[in-house]
């Protein structure tokens, strides 16, 4: 049984207590966090965007000599001893800088790795080597995979470096906040420093480093500025500045940064890009604005990528002292104290079950465990006063697992009648399978057609290390979807997600989405779906080529299947991790509790409810008579759910009072009750109100921001929906924020879940997951689609909520 730890969801299902050592580094202390920064384990993270020399950010003007060691994690990319482009140092393994840096203009085509250097420590680009100064060739190119070398977007790439890079006083990382919106409207006129050897006003490059500051514009200052050029460019994923006035990055500064100081520290926001040309020359014009690749726009895909990174790393010698500049931990939200020898360690319940953890995974390996005890538990965390309080992880019980070998002519494979749905369109389809394995090809999932009906055929596989999918419509060609190539980790858990709604489909990944594809997938009530392999008499046109490896879960159309109850057919298939012989089976022994049910129409001042209160209650919680008037208490691991039946357009009105500045969840609905598709997200987040949401025609996030600053302990009053093709948004007496849309944000006629302080939801598709928490307040008032709604008798589901 494999459980995995993650960040906070839900409150605690079923109480454990277990003892754990994490040694070394699997957790962070508090002190050695800051924003969202990068989390370098055993290293100091005060020293993240902080130069040798403090006060840079007084002395910054525009186009002056930048001082040497001011800009410690800027370097520059040579194609064997000749300057091409600039690049940030972003941790000991990776640079940044811009996609069209590492690609042939002439050719299109890319550039190979064995010509590339990266320079780090270096002041004077005719310096050939200096005491500060550190040359790395590169091991691999990472561009984004939707760069086009004729295109402008996604202009950034990823240098993995051979070696590991040595911190000094003149070569240290920048900071990234991984946290931080990819909205920069909010950001207009606050400046930002680029620096770099580019094109001086002589027409030459610099041979010293350069420093100037410019002003984040708005997008529409950009495009009316130069409409042909700007106009058909600009998306979210880039952003402009500039003032007009010679100062400006020019030829050579490209894939450099735009740092932004605050925090005491300076933070990658942009990647520069390109910019207009002087009439009749080659070169920049320096009186037009500088486009910037917009770094949190990609901070999942960074993420993505040096995660895949550091586990293809080999594995250090065990030992108790903390290692430097060796791993980073992305989002993470631990909290705990050090304790002597680089030990820390957390806290967390259990009862009679031996856990025994293995040193800096996210994994436990649990033994002994049955499909009944499936789940997530929130674990907590004591002091050495023994005050036990939130930690922050989430400990995730997946499904008894099932494992598929293919030798030769013997197959593996389960089979699966489609699931009874009466509320489900025929045009409604979705797959969610959690699998692990060691190989790069092997068929995943097959629906056939059926005989003597109008039938749809589609399969899900692995080729390659990419993810396949082939579907063939009754009477038409197969149409074949291929995904990038993936960096599947041996043993490690991965959910692959496919959905389609009225001919609009997506293919996602652990909660990433990697593409998008047009075509119905129709249903039938007889359907069958194959597993990990498919028999003889099926073969014809199929990869013949099995699954071998585990499969921990399985969902179709939003509904679980039990792997071992739910089985039609199974052919070769056993338990991926079988369990000791002394642990009690199905419920045969007295010892094996019954699984639990959640808590429905009922509040326990403590959270979910417990094993008897889901049964019988008996106790009072502490909701009073007038708590809808009052309104509900929220924390940041709390949420309650409301069914709504959306018959006219989405619409939300709340008030709300803020007991702390810290980020939180006010609103969340979506499309699918799971929390992917269509989605439409209220939050809280830097003192304002934010809006997003997607529409029927858009994969993208879209976002809205209230110039409202709020305030502690007062009520505010909050509007939002969609109504007549626009978007609005509205705090207490302020305009209304609108924004005109293409398409519907959640088609009417549809019955929602929708959360309210917080949320409860997995599969959390193509958005940034940079505000984990409840709201930390109250709400009161609430009206959806202009329904008052109790807010206590009306709700579903809830954990952690009191009167306020």
């Amino acid at each position: 049984m494999d459980c995995k730890l993650a960040g906070p969801r839900r409150a605690v299902t079923w109480r454990w207590t277990v003892w754990m050592l994490l040694i070394g580094g699997l957790c962070e202390t508090a002190s050695a966090q800051s924003g969202g920064q990068i989390l370098r384990e055993g290293f100091d993270l005060q020293k993240c965007g902080v130069p040798r020399v403090k006060g840079i950010h007084s002395r910054v003007t525009h186009g002056d000599l930048a001082i040497e060691g001011d800009w410690p994690w800027h370097g520059g990319l040579f194609y064997l001893d000749e300057y091409e482009c600039g690049c940030t140092l972003i941790n000991e393994l990776f640079v940044l800088t811009a996609s069209h840096c590492v690609y042939n203009s002439g050719t299109g085509y890319r550039v190979s790795e064995r010509i590339l250097r990266v320079k780090l420590g270096m002041y004077r680009l005719s310096a050939n080597a200096s005491e500060q100064m550190q040359v790395h060739t590169v091991q691999a190119i990472i561009s984004h995979a939707k760069f086009v070398p004729s295109s402008h977007k996604h202009d950034v790439a990823l240098l993995r470096l051979n070696g590991t890079v040595q911190f000094t006083e003149h070569i240290k990382p920048v900071c990234l906040d991984l946290t931080e919106s990819i909205w920069v409207e909010y950001l207009a006129d606050v400046l930002g420093t680029v620096v770099g050897w580019g094109i001086t006003e002589k027409n030459r490059i610099s041979d010293e480093l350069l420093a100037a500051q410019l002003p984040i514009v708005r997008y529409t200052d950009c495009v009316e500025r130069d409409p042909t050029t700007y106009g058909p460019l600009i998306y979210s994923g880039m952003y402009c500045a500039g003032i007009l006035n010679g100062t400006s990055p020019c030829n050579g500064d490209s894939g450099g940064g735009m740092y932004i100081f605050r925090e005491n520290r300076w933070f990658l926001r942009g990647i520069v890009s390109f910019a207009s040309i002087r009439s009749g020359t080659n070169f920049c014009d320096s009186f037009s604005y500088v486009v910037f690749m917009n770094v949190p726009y990609y901070a999942k895909w960074i993420s993505t990528e040096v995660d895949a990174a550091r586990e293809s790393l080999p594995k250090e010698a065990e030992s108790l002292s903390p290692k430097a500049n060796v791993s980073s931990r992305w989002d993470s939200e631990l909290a705990g104290s050090d304790d002597v020898n680089g030990f820390h360690s957390v806290r967390m319940d259990t009862h009679d079950v031996k856990m025994p953890l293995q040193q800096q995974t996210p994994t436990l390996k649990l033994h002994g465990v049955r499909q009944y005890q499936a789940g997530e538990y929130r674990c907590q965390a004591a002091e050495k006063s023994n005050q036990l309080y939130e930690s922050g992880l989430l400990l995730e019980v997946s499904n008894v697992p099932v494992r598929f070998r293919q030798a030769g002519l013997h197959k593996s494979y389960a089979v699966y009648d489609a699931p009874k749905a009466a509320d489900r369109a025929a045009t409604q389809f979705s797959l969610e399978m959690t699998f692990k394995t060691n190989e790069t090809d092997g068929l995943l999932f097959h629906k056939p057609p059926l005989a003597d009906v109008e039938s749809w055929s589609y399969s899900l596989m692995l080729e390659r290390s990419r993810l396949t999918f082939r579907m063939v419509p009754p009477g038409q060609s197969e149409l074949v979807i291929r995904s990038i190539r993936l960096h599947l980790v041996p043993d490690r858990w991965t959910t692959v997600l496919i959905s389609s709604y009225d001919g609009q489909g997506f293919l996602a990944l652990d909660g990433q989405f990697l593409l998008g594809f047009e075509g119905h997938l129709l249903q039938h009530r007889l359907d069958r779906y194959y597993i990990a392999g498919i028999p003889q008499q099926l073969t014809r046109g199929i990869s013949t080529t099995g699954f071998n490896g585990c499969v921990s879960q399985l969902m179709v159309n939003e509904q679980e299947l039990q792997l071992e109850r739910d089985v039609s057919e199974a052919v070769g298939v056993e338990l991926c991790d079988d369990c000791p012989p002394e642990e009690c089976t199905d419920g045969a022994s007295a010892n094996c509790p019954v699984e639990q049910n959640s808590c429905i129409n009922y509040v326990c001042s403590g959270g979910r409810c417990g094993h008897m209160d889901a049964q019988s209650p008996e106790r009072t919680c502490d909701l009073q008579s007038d708590t809808d008037l009052d309104g509900l208490r929220f924390q940041h691991n709390s949420y309650v759910s409301y069914r709504s039946f959306l018959s006219v357009p989405l619409s939300v009105e709340l008030q709300f009072r803020l007991d702390s500045l810290q980020d939180g969840i006010l609103f969340h609905t979506a499309e699918h009750r799971r929390g992917y598709g269509q989605f439409f997200t209220i939050l809280h987040k830097a003192g304002r109100i934010e809006l997003r949401f997607t529409t029927d025609a858009h994969l993208t996030t879209i976002y809205m921001e209230s110039t409202v600053p709020l305030a502690m302990g007062r009520w505010h009053r909050l509007e939002a929906g969609y109504s007549n093709d626009y978007v609005y948004l509205q705090v207490d007496d302020e305009r209304k924020v609108e924004r005109s849309v293409n398409g519907k944000i959640i088609s009417t006629q549809r019955q929602l879940v929708v959360f309210v302080g917080g949320v409860r939801w997995k599969g959390f598709i193509n958005r940034q997951r940079d505000v984990k928490k409840g709201l930390d307040g109250c709400i009161k008032g609430l009206k959806i689609s202009g329904l008052p709604v109790d807010m206590v008798d009306d709700m579903v589901e809830s954990a952690n909520i009191r009167s306020c």
